[in-house]
């Protein structure tokens, strides 16, 4: 079970809890919505996103869309300090519930 924290829509952590089989599932959903509500604003407060973080997101947004703004992409680029000039690599996945689940069983956590 988890769930991304959003601040101002910039991703800032994950929260995520491992229930045991017989764990009430409905009450650890309850929890994860209480604690995310407590969680957001103690983040906000000890990290609020600053430009370079919207600028990030926007450029990560940009890239994984369909590229159809390219100078816009190279803009923020550089605004977070990606030379225009350079070559720039980039890697981006999802995952599922199952494929997160499998990996958290294999890394022991």
């Amino acid at each position: 079970m988890g769930t991304r924290l959003t601040i101002r829509g910039i991703p800032a952590a994950t929260l995520v809890f491992y229930p045991d089989a017989d764990a009430d599932v409905e009450m650890l959903e309850l929890a994860q919505d209480r604690t995310v509500g407590a969680l957001k604003p103690a983040l906000l407060r000890f990290r609020a996103p600053g430009p370079r973080d919207f600028a990030a997101s926007e450029l990560v947004r940009l890239a994984a869309g369909d590229g159809a703004h390219p100078q816009r992409i190279r803009r923020l680029g550089v605004s977070i300090g990606i030379s225009a000039g350079e070559p720039v690599i980039g890697v981006a996945a999802r995952a599922t519930r199952a494929l997160i689940k499998k990996a958290l069983e294999l890394s022991d956590i």
